[in-house]
């Protein structure tokens, strides 16, 4: 989610009590004299393998049904990238389980795995520079990670301990909902949350405005949230970059991935949310500048197609709304779009900026301007290529951090249900194709937007009709 960059006294003072909650454990270091297993699983077998030209990786199915791709390394830094993805997320914990899912990230490795407590668990992975982390998402889950290949068997043995040996633990059950809470007062995004909670209804999950009892939960509840979204592999993506096809690699796939116990997939489709008409939400505050956030709320089909639409769309409207409203505004900062993108919600592509207050209706004008210039007109070709440019370099470059790249694959899998690889062909997309988008995606009925000191209301005639 992003950070509309509004700090104020109120969000310093929730960062302070958020570190306060924070539990501050003995430096001394632990003297550990055992293994990450106890037990030695008993290996399962690679049953296919095959080229992936999409990924240029080789994807695996194991025999318990999991598949596994591996892409190669592309650079020499040595670091495996890991993603292990499903659908499900906060959209299949429900009403009741929800206070529990608002918390389970932060819980479960501080809890402990197998013999090892959270402590221990927590000096073996900083000794090895071992990264894991779990991740719920509206209505995604799984974990990322990364990895020295040194340590990769470590890595491998760490994650064979996640699914079969969670532990639970009373205290840091306490801490973790604390802690929770304390987090999310102190982040500023909360006219991004009042937009969504306005829009979508009473089945939003995420509040605008946090209590501490939204975050209650019993340890039975984090137990069976724990095990509604990570206990079963089979039903999770796993993808590993920069892993070079060894026979070392493969054995290690088979005695720690395939030996991971599984159930049949009940595939998780949950029904879209209800999309309201457009808001506007003011908020005042005591500070000498504004904030204004537009949000275009677009029920379409969650594709890699559509994701790699709106990524062009958005990063054409910053280049268009940073020259505009920095040459007509003076004081106008922080200009940024981007987007997201699942099944639950749809399409949601967001702009925000910080303006002088004076600023606040001219800076309104200026932008609904633009898009409404987007909806009449095609850009330019020079503008195209310019988009372009900057999305093949972000391409170009994805390979170089391996834990995103590993996300950014196994997230396009689990939307189109197929690989896509690291290379989108925007030498397709044309000034009459992204046109085309503009005009379908940016009209009137879309938009939402909050204000901070911002009075005067967004007139949105302009972007009515085809």
């Amino acid at each position: 989610m992003t950070s509309y960059s509004l700090f104020l006294d109120s969000t310093a003072q929730n960062i302070v009590d958020a570190v306060q909650a924070e539990t501050l454990e003995n430096t001394t270091l632990l003297k550990i004299d055992k293994p990450l297993l106890s037990k030695q699983p008993q290996p399962g077998k690679i049953i296919s393998e095959q080229f992936d030209p999409a990924t240029g990786g080789t994807l695996f199915i194991l025999s318990n049904g999991i598949e596994v791709l591996t892409t190669p390394a592309k650079n020499a830094n040595d670091i495996v990238g890991f993603s292990a993805r499903s659908s499900g997320g906060m959209a299949a914990l429900g009403k009741k389980l929800g206070p529990a899912g608002l918390s389970l990230t932060d819980y479960m490795l501080d809890a402990g795995l197998g013999e090892w407590s959270g402590a221990e668990l927590k000096q073996q992975l900083a000794a090895a520079s071992l990264q894991l982390h779990p991740f719920i998402t509206p209505d995604q889950h799984g974990f990322s990670g990364e990895t020295s290949v040194q340590d990769l068997e470590k890595f491998l043995q760490l994650q064979y301990l996640v699914w079969t040996a969670p532990r639970d633990d009373a205290a840091v059950h306490k801490q973790s909902m604390v802690r929770s809470f304390q987090q999310a007062k102190a982040n500023w995004q909360s006219l991004y949350m009042w937009l969504n909670e306005k829009h979508y209804g009473e089945n939003w999950p995420y509040p605008s405005f946090w209590l501490d009892y939204q975050f209650d939960a019993s340890l039975a509840d984090f137990s069976a949230a724990r095990g509604r979204l990570f206990g079963n592999p089979r039903a999770f993506r796993f993808v590993f970059t920069g892993l070079n096809k060894q026979a070392q690699t493969k054995q290690w796939i088979e005695k720690y991935i395939a030996s991971l116990p599984t159930q049949p997939v009940s595939s998780f489709k949950p029904k879209a949310l209800a999309h309201g008409r457009g808001n506007e939400l003011h908020q005042t505050m005591q500070e000498q500048r504004a904030i204004r956030v537009w949000h275009a709320y677009i029920p379409v089909p969650a594709t890699s197609a559509s994701a790699d639409m709106a990524d062009f769309l958005s990063q054409l409207l910053q280049q268009r709304l940073w020259q505009a409203l920095r040459e007509n505004t003076g004081e106008t900062y922080g200009v940024y779009s981007n987007y997201e993108l699942n099944a639950w919600q749809g399409l949601l592509i967001k702009l925000n900026y910080q303006t002088d207050i004076k600023q606040c209706d001219q800076a309104a004008k200026i932008t609904v301007n633009e898009i409404a210039r987007l909806r009449k007109e095609a850009a330019s070709l020079e503008e195209i290529k310019n988009i372009r440019s900057i999305l093949i370099k972000q391409q170009n470059e994805r390979a170089d951090f391996p834990m995103q790249h590993a996300q950014y694959i196994s997230w396009n899998w689990l939307l189109d249900a197929s690989l896509v690889g690291n290379a989108t062909d925007f030498s397709q997309y044309t000034p009459e194709l992204v046109h085309k988008y503009a005009k379908a995606w940016l009209g009137e009925s879309y938009w939402a937007v909050g204000n901070i000191n911002c009075q005067n209301r967004v007139d949105l005639a302009a972007l009515r009709g085809d």
